[in-house]
């Protein structure tokens, strides 16, 4: 747990800061959007009944899986709650540490109001997991469309209402305890300012170039959190484009009106964040977690069975991978970035971990 709990320390430097006093007024140079600061609350509560921080992380996340599965099992009934449990058990002890659940959750939430025509309590739960971590920002286009028939202007005013009104409270409540526009402002430029992960697939490509070739590869750095790679800026423009080209096809393809209500929208919410996993220069671990419930999910597609089990087989083997990884071997793994060599079977690992989420994705 090494490499897992340091996390903890970060967080709880938040909390000590807003429990002192009462406000986030001194809350410094931060990371964090205002949802996830007053997420880390909940548990700093728990730590004034006996219990500690990190006891108090892995009880609320236990509670929030236990809630995911709930809400699964009514969304998409037995076959989804139990897809669920094999992929929750592959992603390992990082989602003890994190609070990837509690987005996952609300946007999960999110698309179940959707499908059930409830655009505007859809918006404000899309707008509430977009103030805790800013991916599901990438979803709204997806809520635009109603569930069963053509794009309606009307549904789509509403959902976006329901949006803004969701960021806007909690920007409202973070502003009323002392947060400022400084501090949303550094939360976001912060993750668009790290460097490219050593876990990402572009990383994954310029090191099997560097090897394949018998040469040095790019700089290593640890910088904004995480390990990366200092690469030129022209392999994150492409990157950016080669996003940008997804999500622009996966908006606006037509939706097959022969599915049932929801199926499409599952399939696109699914496809959407498996691309910002694949084109991702920031990807960090726990980012695995994201699509967690749209695979359990996608047993409201109708097709066969089998297509249902080999997608379901291969996330489980892209997150057992990068367990493997993170926090298994992680030593380990940053020394294949040294460019002197390193574990060849984590390098292999590493490797086959991407090719397998390409060709899930």
């Amino acid at each position: 747990m090494r490499h897992l709990s340091p996390d903890i320390g970060v967080y709880a430097q938040r909390i000590v800061v807003f429990f002192q006093d009462g406000s986030w007024e001194r809350l410094g140079a931060n990371e964090y959007q205002p949802g996830a600061l007053f997420f880390f609350l909940l548990p700093g509560f728990l730590t004034r009944y006996g219990l500690g921080l990190t006891q108090s992380f892995i009880l609320v996340n236990a509670v929030l899986i236990a809630l995911h599965i709930a809400v699964l099992r009514f969304a998409g009934g037995r076959y989804a709650a139990w897809a669920a449990l094999p992929l929750f058990l592959a992603a390992g002890p990082i989602s003890m540490f994190r609070f990837e659940l509690v987005v996952s959750l609300v946007t999960l939430l999110a698309f179940v109001l959707w499908r059930a025509r409830r655009s505007l309590a859809s918006g404000v739960l899309l707008g509430l997991a977009t103030g805790i971590k800013i991916y599901p920002l990438l979803l709204l286009p997806v809520l635009f469309r109603h569930p069963s028939k053509a794009f309606s202007w009307r549904w789509a005013a509403t959902v976006a209402a329901g949006f803004v009104g969701g960021v806007g409270f909690l920007l409202l409540a973070f502003w009323l305890t002392g947060g400022s526009a400084e501090h949303v402002e550094q939360s976001v430029l912060y993750h668009f300012r790290k460097p490219v992960s050593v876990q990402s697939v572009l990383a994954a490509g310029a090191t099997f170039a560097a090897y394949a070739v018998r040469a040095d590869g790019p700089k290593h750095v640890n910088a904004y959190g995480i390990h990366g790679l200092d690469l030129p800026p022209v392999a994150r423009r492409v990157v950016l484009l080669g996003f940008l080209a997804s999500l622009v096809a996966l908006w606006v393809v037509p939706w097959n009106r022969k599915r049932p209500p929801g199926s499409d929208g599952v399939l696109r919410l699914s496809a959407i964040l498996f691309s910002l996993l694949v084109w991702s220069t920031a990807l960090q671990p726990q980012y695995f977690l994201w699509p967690l419930a749209c695979i359990a999910l996608l047993v409201i597609v109708p097709a066969p069975r089998f297509w249902f089990a080999v997608v379901l087989g291969l996330y489980v083997v892209v997150l057992v991978t990068e367990q493997i990884l993170y926090p298994l071997n992680y030593d380990a793994f940053l020394d294949i970035f040294s460019w002197r060599g390193g574990s060849r079977t984590l390098f292999w690992t590493f490797v086959s971990g991407k090719v397998v989420l390409l060709a899930l994705t």
